[in-house]
């Protein structure tokens, strides 16, 4: 399903000035426009649906799961400060207590030139139930990831941009700075 871009979204991407980046695309094209229209309205409640991700993606051994800000689990649509706590296989973070953490950064719904978007924008975070100021994630404080929905005309594009992708291994114990490198890589 995977295929090349169709509908242009770069300017609504950060820009990448240090670490990696990647860019992954898929579009869909229906017969008709009302088609597109209803499939994009899913599309965007399911990116809403943080705790869903996982099943939504096929994959069993991770979880996302939307908090508040504070860390208190929700079932609400994400906002801009809320945080979702990620619980991948394998070696645990302990800044995380457990979990990779992101905070959600960015929500836009708009128009533009005959194109809809949605944007949801997340970058790495600390954990809210440490009193410690240390980002838990194996990507540092400034990555992000944007996910954009985008529909202009019968076409319908799922995208997502990493941008700044560098192994967060500043200020972390030993543990989590080899965690957080084999992670990142």
């Amino acid at each position: 399903m995977f295929q090349e871009k169709k509908i242009e979204v770069e300017t609504l991407v950060p820009a990448n000035y240090k670490g990696s980046s990647n860019d992954s695309f898929a579009c869909r094209e229906y017969k008709m426009n009302e088609e597109a229209c209803s499939f994009f309205k899913v599309l965007i409640n399911r990116l809403l649906s943080v705790s869903r991700w996982s099943e939504y993606a096929g994959g069993e051994n991770f979880v996302f799961e939307l908090t508040d800000a504070e860390g208190h689990l929700k079932n609400d649509p994400p906002e801009v400060n809320d945080k979702i706590r990620i619980q991948l296989p394998g070696f645990k973070d302990d800044a995380g207590n457990g979990y990779d953490w992101v905070e959600v950064s960015r929500i836009e719904e708009k128009n533009e030139d005959d194109v809809q978007f949605f944007l949801l924008e997340v970058s790495p975070c600390d954990c809210p139930y440490s009193s410690e100021d240390k980002t838990a994630h194996f990507y540092w404080e400034n990555s992000t990831n944007t996910f954009i929905i985008a529909q202009r005309d019968n076409t319908v594009q799922v995208s997502i941009h990493g941008r700044n992708e560098v192994s967060n291994t500043e200020e972390q114990t030993i543990k989590d700075k080899v965690r957080n490198f084999v992670m990142a890589s």
